[in-house]
C-alpha cells in the first residue's frame, strides 16, 4: 500500500477511484416511470433503463467530487419471471442472463 502511494507521488498522479455500480433494476424502472412518465397510461415497457448508460452517467456526476474515477463494473440485481409472465418474458430474462448482460444475484 504505502509503495503504491509512494509510487503515485513519484509520477505526481492521483490514484484513480474505482468504481462499480449496482443496479436493481425493477426500482429502477418503477422509479422512472414514476418520474418520466404516467404509470396508468404508458405501456409496461416505459421506464426501462440501459444499466451501462446509468452506470457510466453516475460515475460522471460523482467526478464533480473525485475526477479520477474509472468505471471498473456493473451489476444489475433483476428477478427471474414468473409463470404468470409467459413464455416470451422468460425466454428474454434466460437470453440476457446467457449473453451475460445480466448478472444474477
Amino acid at each position: 500500500m504505502a509503495g503504491d502511494i509512494y509510487f503515485w507521488a513519484i509520477l505526481g498522479g492521483n490514484p484513480v477511484t474505482r468504481v462499480a455500480v449496482f443496479i436493481d433494476y425493477e426500482n429502477s424502472r418503477f422509479g422512472a416511470r414514476e418520474v418520466f412518465g404516467d404509470p396508468r397510461r404508458d405501456p409496461y415497457t416505459s421506464g426501462h433503463v440501459e444499466p451501462q448508460k446509468l452506470a457510466l452517467v453516475l460515475k460522471q456526476l460523482g467526478e464533480k467530487v473525485d475526477p479520477n474515477r474509472e468505471l471498473t463494473a456493473v451489476y444489475v440485481y433483476r428477478g427471474r419471471p414468473g409463470p404468470k409472465s409467459g413464455p416470451k418474458a422468460q425466454a428474454s430474462w434466460g437470453a440476457a442472463s446467457k449473453s451475460g448482460s445480466l448478472a444474477v444475484f
